[in-house]
């Protein structure tokens, strides 16, 4: 598993480990990574990765470039998951645990769940069943005919004794005192045949029910030993996939994920390239010194990646392990935090005496999060009491922020930004020319849970429409300009990144594209009607890239 890294032109002794989640790989790794994307062609003849049809989507590789006890370097790979049915490659470290082997627990318990499955599809189609079911149906059926049938009657004959008993009225008082007790009676009895049919259609729709039920019960009692079954399998899963870290320390998936907002494992945890790159090398005496992880093939439909573009290890699956894999190795320290600005002056572009807007640097985060309490909304605050935040930009992201000082005027432009009563302008570099030059994108998004803070592609999510126009190209890309028309989270980024929109990421984006020194992506102008004095309002702040 172990391949030799020769002509080493950087000194790797004293390397600091990337933080996992948030890093661009080095030119070793890349080195590595390059020589696997040579090889996967001709290691996986049989799959084409969705490059050449699209029957099939790509996969994600790994290298970790380690150092062995003889204080040679060199790498190991891996990918995500499976390819195809097969877990295990030569030259590829092994999966953490491969619960398809033949002869497995896994596969015996599978088999008992296949029949428990088979037993239930036996009995949803099991032909006196489904009669007694569609007689129940008929029964429903010609009851509701019959009560509506005998409704009808007593309206009709309620409307007749309304007649008789005003006819009534005019007869001798002996002749009216013996319609009107019998017109009273024939209320009655009708009423009670009423009571009475609506009781006999229920005692015959209960017999064939009960008969029914019989069947529905041992559906029950299938369904939830499937269940107990099914649950008595995952746990055991999970407790086969045990990690140790650098510090000798063991840990099973049920133990990473116990304590994480989802309290237990996500589907595919343990199967990404990166923990098993590093419980190998742990297994094996490796020291980790660097990694990278690239896709390879065509995009899945949902969250966007692109081929042979590097990415950082998920958090949903990967975090929880990866940070105990890692105890006992020296990891530097969150580059977010570091990338986040500390000191920058306050670049007011405009204020009244409702509003103030400003010129937001890229690396600062519009509002505190969960791990960085710095934030241009506490800096404002700190030098003009409290203000509100209306809207938000994303920390990558420059260019215009507005805020409200006071609780009235902040409800007023939230409910703008609400109904869309706002026009924004941003300015984007692409790092490629889409095929069109002007036009709308309307791609639904939702968060992507087990990728955060990632956003994807969801064609049951909210609705996302973005106007675009490409103004330029030159020697520094593709500049164009974006008026959206929703604000959803990292939606232009999206929009310029996925295949079913621009296809062409922006310039400098490490989640959805190629990192740079700064994302290129700059919120330029605000329209709108000014809440309180209802002006027209225009506040403009070109970048300094466009």
């Amino acid at each position: 598993m172990f391949h030799p890294i020769n002509n080493l032109s950087i000194d790797l002794k004293n390397n600091i480990f990337p933080y996992p989640h948030y890093y661009f790989p080095n030119s070793v790794a890349t080195y590595c990574s390059e020589l696997l994307m040579v090889e996967i062609p001709k290691l996986f003849k049989n799959t084409n990765f969705g490059l050449t049809s699209d029957d099939s989507v790509g996969k994600m590789f790994g290298v970790l470039v380690v150092e062995n006890e003889k204080g040679e370097f060199g790498y190991l790979k891996a990918f995500s998951g499976r390819i195809g049915d097969v877990a295990k490659v030569e030259g590829f470290v092994p999966p953490v645990f491969d619960f398809l082997d033949k002869g497995s627990y896994f596969r015996e318990k599978e088999l008992e769940i296949s029949r428990i499955n088979e037993s239930i599809v036996e009995l949803k189609l099991d032909s006196e069943f489904n009669r007694l079911k569609e007689y129940l149906e008929k029964l429903k059926e010609q009851g509701r005919e019959e009560i509506e049938d005998l409704v009808d009657f007593n309206k009709r004959a309620k409307a007749q004794r309304k007649n008789m008993r005003a006819f009534a009225k005019d007869l001798p008082e002996t002749e009216s005192s013996e319609l009107l007790q019998r017109l009273s009676l024939e209320s009655q009895k009708n009423h009670f045949k009423l009571k009475d049919l609506r009781k006999e259609i229920l005692i015959r729709e209960q017999n064939v029910k009960k008969k029914i039920d019989v069947f529905e019960n041992q559906l029950l009692d299938h369904k939830h030993k499937r269940a107990s079954f099914s649950k008595d399998l995952q746990d055991w899963i999970f407790k086969q996939y045990t990690f140790t870290n650098f510090l000798g320390e063991e840990a099973d998936l049920l133990d990473l994920f116990k304590d994480t907002a989802l309290g237990n494992p996500p589907s595919g945890a343990g199967d990404c390239a990166a923990p098993k790159l590093l419980l190998y090398a742990c297994l094996n005496n490796y020291k980790p010194i660097t990694m990278a992880e690239f896709w390879y093939g065509a995009s899945p439909s949902g969250i966007q990646r692109n081929h042979k573009k590097y990415y950082p290890a998920c958090r949903g699956k990967c975090e929880p392990i990866l940070h105990f894999l890692l105890r006992g190795i020296n990891v530097e320290d969150n580059p977010l935090h570091k990338k986040c600005r500390k000191s920058y002056e306050l670049d007011i572009v405009y204020e009244d005496e409702y509003l103030i807007a400003l010129n937001k640097p890229e690396g600062v985060l519009s509002v505190q999060g969960r791990e960085i309490d710095v934030s241009v909304l506490s800096k404002l605050s700190g030098k003009y009491g409290k203000v509100h935040a209306i809207h938000r930009l994303d920390m990558a992201t420059s260019g215009i922020l507005i805020f409200a000082k006071d609780e009235e005027t902040y409800k007023l432009m939230q409910a703008k930004f609400s109904d869309r009563e706002i026009s924004k302008t941003y300015e984007a570099i692409l790092d490629e020319s889409p095929s069109e030059k002007k036009g709308t994108i309307q791609l639904s998004l939702s968060a992507s849970f087990l990728n955060r803070p990632m956003q994807m592609f969801d064609i049951n999510g909210k609705e996302a429409i973005t106007d675009f126009e490409v103004v330029k190209e030159n020697e520094n890309g593709v500049h164009v300009i974006f008026k959206p028309k929703t604000g959803r989270t990292h939606q232009l980024r999206i929009h310029a990144a996925h295949h079913k929109g621009l296809n062409a990421p922006i310039k400098g984006d490490i989640l959805y594209g190629t990192p740079e020194k700064r994302l290129h992506l700059h919120a330029s102008k605000l329209e709108f009607e000014h809440p309180i004095t209802n002006e027209k309002t225009i506040i403009s702040c070109p970048s300094e890239f466009f």
